[in-house]
């Protein structure tokens, strides 16, 4: 989408800028999954600790992070459904811009060439 939507000269910005603000986001999970296991899901890592399987601990680990992704997978849905409505419309705006400025490169190339 990026491709379609940002000037070529502002790639790698663009790039950068998303990886940046999924890096940041992303590295909230984990501190979240371990506040869902240990507040909402009662890990007790008293048990985790004595190297023994415990099933209701290993319930309430695979609870937290199934949230966080659950929590993660909607906010893609909903930015990707707002997309879904926006992209046509900035896809067409893109495409202006682009033609607009090639059109301006042509008429300037063409005066520059008539007045030599």
């Amino acid at each position: 989408m990026f491709s379609d939507l940002v000037p070529r000269e502002n790639y790698t910005y663009v790039y950068a800028l998303d990886r940046a603000i999924e890096g940041t986001f992303g590295a909230f999970g984990q501190p979240i999954v371990g506040w869902l296991a240990d507040h909402i899901f009662h890990f007790d890592p008293s048990r985790a600790n004595t190297l023994s399987c415990s099933p209701e601990d290993a319930s309430s680990l695979a609870q937290g992070i199934y949230s966080v992704c659950a929590i993660g997978c909607v906010i893609c849905f909903l930015f990707y459904s707002l997309a879904h409505y926006t992209y046509p419309r900035d896809r067409q705006r893109a495409l202006q811009a682009t033609t607009a400025k090639s059109q301006a490169s042509k008429s300037a190339e063409s005066s520059d060439e008539q007045s030599l």
